[in-house]
């Protein structure tokens, strides 16, 4: 019986069998990386949209609670006493033309107070009448529509239906 031995074996043969079986090895062995990486991902996604949930209700906590005590809900004279005004002035004009009323999330200012960050759904528009003084904390999407000099913090001045 004929048995191979090492010293048989041509030295690129053993190099190529050994090399074979690392590289299974690295093989598996990244497959089981990518998937701990996968999961330590999805984790952090997790955590990362839970922030965010926290966030967006503390968002809106503080919406409410300035509109409970500082403001009133904006009605279509309100806004277009603003924007009468607004448009006597040189150089001005209505950026978006919408085909419905003047939406919910537009307020009108009844003392001063301190603007909280509003994104997206949690932002707000606020007429801001003369003498009362706004701060804000961090501009974000909310806008703010002054009624002294009929200027507004955002370049968004739009015109609603009705």
């Amino acid at each position: 019986m004929f048995r191979k031995s090492k010293e048989l074996i041509h030295p690129a043969l053993r190099w190529w069998g050994v090399r074979r079986k690392n590289m299974n090895k690295i093989i598996v062995e990244k497959k089981q990386k990518a998937i701990r990486e996968s999961m330590d991902n999805s984790k952090k996604w997790d955590e990362k949209i839970r922030l965010q949930r926290i966030t967006a209700e503390r968002q809106a906590k503080r919406i409410k609670e300035l509109m409970a005590n500082h403001c009133r809900r904006a009605n279509s004279p309100d806004y277009e006493s603003w924007l009468n005004g607004y448009l006597q002035k040189p150089n001005t004009k209505i950026t978006h033309v919408y085909d419905y009323a003047l939406p919910g999330s537009f307020y009108i200012a009844k003392n001063d107070f301190i603007l909280s960050p509003g994104y997206g759904a949690y932002s707000v528009s606020i007429i801001v009448p003369v003498g009362i003084n706004v701060t804000v904390e961090d501009q974000s999407h909310n806008q703010l529509y002054f009624m002294d000099g009929y200027v507004t913090d955002g370049g968004f001045v739009p015109l609603y239906k009705g």
